[in-house]
């Protein structure tokens, strides 16, 4: 599935690229660069758009199962009203959990729409989770973690605010954040807590981390922003 900055999501034949189908959201005269990656779960796919909605389409035939306004615009100037969710759904068992730019976390039923809870948290990038906890990084890049039955907030982290934070990944008993400056940063998943920092760039922004790092076996993966890509041994 491809989703592009025009308001279409594209599905295509993994073997051949066959263009199946495609569903056409409503863009506003202002939105964010971004656009959200569809998530493909239980025979759907789910994508946020630049109005504020979350939807999903039958995976075999692009009908619309259902949709859910998440954020709706406000606000006297097209600035003001821009409620883009860029981020990738966040699936977990029978729920999604998206977020917006304008500010609203919620959590949604995956069978049927229905909004669960809502917080407000502002951001554009990806949402992650360890057991029970969801992990996000706001438009300041301060970092949280709550509880994902509720939306509870059980920490936050401050102090790497306007480092340009990427999205928080969960590794063992930490998560890692990547910043403009080039380095890695560990925090401890019960508190928030900084706990290491490795330099992967150098101290410059040509060198930042702009993507989120990834993590495969007992290996991490990160890539600077002039291309230097780095493989991190995980103990």
């Amino acid at each position: 599935m491809v989703s592009t900055t025009s308001g279409l999501l594209v599905a295509l034949d993994a073997q051949s690229g066959e263009q199946l189908w495609t569903y056409e959201s409503e863009v506003p005269p202002l939105s964010l660069r971004g656009v959200s990656a569809a998530t493909a779960a239980a025979g759907g796919a789910i994508v946020g758009t630049a109005s504020g909605k979350l939807v999903v389409n039958i995976l075999e035939s692009g009908q619309t199962a259902w949709e859910q306004a998440i954020s709706a615009p406000s606000g006297a100037t097209e600035l003001d009203r821009i409620v883009d969710i860029d981020s990738r759904p966040l699936v977990s068992g029978s729920q999604v959990f998206v977020i917006s730019n304008d500010g609203t976390l919620a959590s949604v039923e995956l069978r049927s729409g229905r909004v669960m809870w809502q917080r407000e948290y502002k951001s554009y990038r990806r949402l992650t989770q360890s057991t029970a906890n969801l992990f996000l990084v706001d438009n300041d890049s301060n970092v949280y973690a709550l509880d994902i039955r509720n939306g509870v907030e059980l920490w936050s982290q401050s102090g790497l605010k306007r480092r340009q934070l990427t999205a928080a990944e969960p590794i063992g008993d930490y998560v890692v954040v990547g910043d403009k400056f080039g380095y890695l940063h560990w925090l401890n998943q019960s508190d928030g807590q900084i706990v290491s920092r490795l330099a992967v760039g150098d101290d410059d922004e040509d060198e930042a981390i702009y993507s989120s790092p990834v993590v495969e076996g007992n290996m991490l993966y990160t890539q600077t922003r002039d291309g230097k890509l780095v493989a991190i041994s995980i103990p």
